[in-house]
């Protein structure tokens, strides 16, 4: 069977940045809130697979493509179907388009099904999901990039510190949290100057309430620039933006 999910919003105020149009954060907030009622209707939601199988969903990979972004009081109709599915990973396309049709953007999402107490990969056949999910052709293809620059103590830009209100329900830093962390090393006047064509993310270790974390940035070019978050040396995130 084809899952799908669609639903339709009107963009609010609190959801646009200086310039009035969709924010990268609101855009990742989307894409969690649509996951997550996807999850719900396929059964396979974290409050399904943690009291019946003891283990939640993560985020491993997020990427998206902006073709144009939506101002205030614009209306968009956001769409979710599966396209990968493996043994332990699982992913979705989410598609941000406008009333006529017009695509705003295109965002892809892996998953991997973790334990709740040793916080290891489990396979999907071992939770609640739907054994009927037929996968749907990609609209975006590209695959994920390999981020594996080295970061040197030159390029550290600040450190921040995990609060209470940064822990979602997996009892771990939100992963839309990592992305308001590095974007606020950019000011609103770059943001208004330089418009945002591609972002992507990667999850690598789970951050816990009170841990310091050092966010470091790499310009690659003068339009490119690779992240790195540590905690305690350990590398916690790395992302990579892309202006047009």
């Amino acid at each position: 069977m084809k899952y799908r999910y669609d639903k339709e919003y009107v963009l609010h105020y609190s959801e646009i940045d200086s310039s009035a149009h969709l924010s990268l954060i609101s855009s990742l907030k989307f894409i969690q809130n649509m996951s997550t009622e996807y999850f719900q209707r396929m059964g396979t939601d974290n409050f399904t697979v943690s009291t019946q199988n003891n283990a939640v969903w993560v985020i491993t990979k997020t990427k998206i493509k902006f073709f144009r972004r939506p101002v205030w009081k614009d209306k968009i109709a956001i769409r979710i179907y599966s396209v990968r599915l493996s043994a332990i990973r699982f992913s979705v396309e989410i598609c941000f388009e406008s009333e006529d049709g017009e695509v705003f953007a295109v965002s892809k999402q892996e998953y991997c099904a973790i334990d709740i107490d040793s916080r290891r990969a489990r396979k999907i056949s071992t939770i609640s999901f739907p054994s009927d999910l037929e996968v749907e052709e990609e609209r975006f293809p590209e695959d994920y990039r390999r981020l594996k620059e080295e970061f040197e103590e030159g390029e550290f830009v600040y450190s921040t510190k995990v609060c209470s209100q940064d822990i979602d329900f997996s009892k771990h830093t939100n992963n839309v949290v990592y992305v308001r962390f590095l974007m606020n090393i950019f000011s609103c006047k770059f943001l208004e100057e330089n418009e945002i064509d591609e972002f992507e993310i990667h999850y690598i270790r789970e951050a816990r309430e009170g841990e310091e974390l050092e966010i470091y940035k790499k310009e690659v070019s003068d339009k490119e620039m690779e992240f790195l978050i540590k905690a305690e040396g350990n590398e916690i995130t790395r992302a990579y933006i892309t202006f047009k």
